[in-house]
């Protein structure tokens, strides 16, 4: 497999990075290539399709309700957030009006 130019530069510098950091990485590797000196390189497994792709094309509705659905409650919830909260204040507001228009 080849790479180009630029990858091959960053998997050097990445190499060379752990070689300073794990010494004995290098031994490792080399006991590791030479156990499996014999061994076939393992192949891509192609899996059976699955019935998950009979799906798919209901997810993205499904989904798009659900977004919509948080999103008016969340819409919702919000605009109740404007209402007047009575505070503990040494100069009380009156229970007939919210914040400066209220008071005297």
């Amino acid at each position: 497999m080849s790479l180009r130019i630029a990858q091959q530069r960053a998997l050097d510098v990445m190499e060379k990075a752990l070689e300073a950091s794990e010494p004995r990485l290098t031994a490792k590797f080399a006991i590791f290539t030479r156990l499996n000196a014999d061994e076939e390189p393992v192949r891509a497994e192609r899996l059976p399709p699955g019935r998950l792709h009979q799906f798919i094309p209901l997810m993205i509705p499904v989904a798009a309700i659900i977004m919509l659905i948080v999103s008016l409650v969340l819409g919702l919830g919000a605009s109740g957030a404007s209402a007047c909260v009575p505070t503990a204040h040494a100069h009380a507001v009156p229970a007939t009006g919210c914040g400066i228009a209220g008071r005297r």
